[in-house]
Parts: C-alpha cells; structure tokens; sequence
C-alpha cells in the first residue's frame, strides 16, 4: 500500500508498508517545541530597579542653574574691602525671591554695604534692610564678623554675592 501525503517543490513523499502492518490512522508527525533561550538573570525586577537608578541618575544632572561654585557670598568685611570698582555684586533678596546686579562704584560704595548700622535697599522691590553684625561663636575679638541684612524683626532679608563672570 502507498500513501501520498504531500508534495512541496517536486519532492512527493511516500509512505510504503505492507497492507498488514498498516495501521488504521495515518502515521501522525511530530511536532517540534520551539526552541527556547535559558531565562536571562537580567529579566528581572533588579533590571527594572537599574533602569530607574539610571534615568534617575542623569535627570539630577539636568538640574537647572549654576552649582554652588558660581557665587562667592560676601559674608565678611574682609571680602568687600577687596572688591574692586570693575566688580559686580548681586543682591539676593530673600523677601522678594530675586536677585539683583549692584555694580561696584568705588571701594567707600562698597564698604558702605557692609557697615554697621547702613541700609541696603532691594533695587527689585524697594525693601530696606538694615546692616548688622555678628560675631560667629569661638571668634577671636580681632576676627571679622558676619554681615548679615536684617528687617526690623531681624530676619534676614537678604544677601550679597560675587559673580565669577560665568555666563
């Protein structure tokens, strides 16, 4: 007995076996189970946490505006005695959160920021604030104080500091 079960492309495929070993159904075809990859310890949660890690990682290098390194506070007396009439100095005004360009007219201008008892203004919103000075704890007598900006409450209102030119 012959059976025909298909030709693909002029291959024909023949069965032949004897009328009495054939059985009742025709011969089944095994099927193949797709070959699979072993599991890659990469396709797990922990993948998932580095890619967070990552993208976390590089969004906090996108942080708008200049680090720390760009302003120089001007906290001492001793650092507004060496401005010069070409520096320029930005006003941080605390109450109105802006900040403001004082450019240095001379070496008196700019020891009158910082003396006792003067007062600043905010070029922005027009506050006054007066000038103070604090001696930090364990600071010599000689030692420079702190300048601090304070309102009538005395709460700071503000702050001075010095561009490095860095646009």
């Amino acid at each position: 007995m012959e059976v025909q079960l298909g030709s693909n492309d002029n291959v024909l495929l023949i069965i032949r076996a004897p009328v009495d070993h054939c059985p009742a159904e025709p011969p089944q075809i095994a099927q193949v189970k797709p070959q699979t990859r072993p599991e890659n310890p990469m396709n797990t949660p922990l993948r998932l946490l580095l890619v967070t890690v990552a993208l976390c990682t590089f969004a906090s290098l996108a942080y708008a505006g200049p680090g720390p390194q760009h302003w120089e506070n001007q906290r001492r007396a001793a650092e507004f005695r060496q401005l010069k009439p070409s520096d320029k100095l930005a006003y941080v005004c605390l109450q109105c959160k802006s900040v403001a360009e004082v450019p240095i007219v001379s070496k008196e201008h700019a020891m009158e920021m910082c003396k006792e008892g003067a007062m600043v203004t905010c070029p922005m919103c027009k506050m006054n604030a007066h000038v103070t000075t604090k001696m930090s704890a364990g600071m010599a007598p000689a030692a420079d104080p702190e300048v601090m900006y304070v309102n009538d409450k005395g709460e700071e209102t503000g702050f001075f500091v010095k561009a490095n030119g860095k646009k």
